[in-house]
C-alpha cells in the first residue's frame, strides 16, 4: 500500500509540474467563452498549441483544457460536445482515479486482473462522457469531434478526449458493444501470482521473525 501511494503522489505532482509548464492564453477567445455559455462549463483554460487537444487535469480541483488548434478545427457543436465530455470527467474526478489505477497496475503487476480491470474501466469512462454529450447533442457532433481530435493529447497522465475509437464510433453509431470479458488464461496467472505474492510475503516475514 505504501508503495502504491508513494508512486500515484508522484505521478500527480508530475503531472502537476508538467500542466503549470504548458503555456496558456491569457484571455479565453470569443469561440470557447460562448462555448461554455452555451454548456453551462466554467473555468476551462485554453492552451497556446497549434495541435488540436483537449483533456481534464487536476487533483482536488480538476480544470478543462483545450488547445488553440483544437478551436480552430471545430465549429460550435464540436466544441461543445467536448466541454461536455470533459465536463463528465471533471465530475467523476477522473484524472486521479485514473491516476490511482495506473499506480495500481504498476505495483500488483504480477496480477494481470489489475491492468484489466484499469482498461476496462477507462473504456467505460470514455463511453459514459460520450454519452453525456451524444443525449445532449446527438451523434454527429461527437463523431466530428472524435474525427478532429483522434488521439492527440497535450501530455500525458491526464483524462483526454481521444482514444479507444473503434467502442466510440461503435457507441456512436449505435451499435452493440462487444462484451469485455478476462479471458481464463488471465485469471489462472492472476490465481498463480496471488499465490507466489502470498508465499513470498510469508517467507519474509518468518524471516524478519527470525531475526527479531
Amino acid at each position: 500500500m505504501a508503495i502504491w501511494l508513494t508512486l500515484l503522489i508522484w505521478r500527480l505532482v508530475r503531472t502537476t509540474l508538467r500542466i503549470a509548464a504548458l503555456h496558456r492564453v491569457d484571455d479565453a477567445p470569443p469561440a470557447l467563452v460562448a462555448a461554455m455559455d452555451r454548456t453551462g462549463v466554467d473555468g476551462v483554460r485554453c492552451l497556446l498549441a497549434d495541435a488540436p487537444a483537449a483533456f481534464c487535469a487536476g487533483i482536488l480541483r480538476p480544470r478543462i483544457f483545450v488547445s488553440e488548434g483544437l478551436l480552430s478545427r471545430v465549429g460550435d457543436d464540436e466544441l461543445d460536445a467536448v466541454l461536455l465530455h470533459e465536463q463528465e470527467h471533471v465530475r467523476t474526478f477522473e484524472p486521479v482515479l485514473r491516476a490511482a489505477l495506473d499506480s495500481a497496475s504498476e505495483v500488483f503487476f504480477y496480477l494481470p486482473l489489475v491492468r484489466w480491470w484499469s482498461r476496462h474501466r477507462v473504456e467505460d469512462s470514455e463511453l459514459r462522457a460520450d454519452r453525456v454529450a451524444l443525449e445532449r447533442l446527438g451523434p454527429r457532433p461527437v463523431a466530428a469531434a472524435l474525427w478532429a481530435l483522434g488521439g492527440s493529447t497535450a501530455v500525458t497522465g491526464v483524462a483526454a478526449f481521444g482514444g479507444l475509437a473503434e467502442l466510440r464510433v461503435a457507441q456512436v453509431l449505435g451499435e452493440r458493444l462487444p462484451r469485455r470479458a478476462p479471458g481464463l488464461r488471465l485469471v489462472g496467472i492472476s490465481a498463480m501470482g496471488s499465490y507466489l505474492a502470498f508465499q513470498v510475503a510469508s517467507c519474509l516475514v518468518q524471516a524478519t521473525q527470525r531475526l527479531m
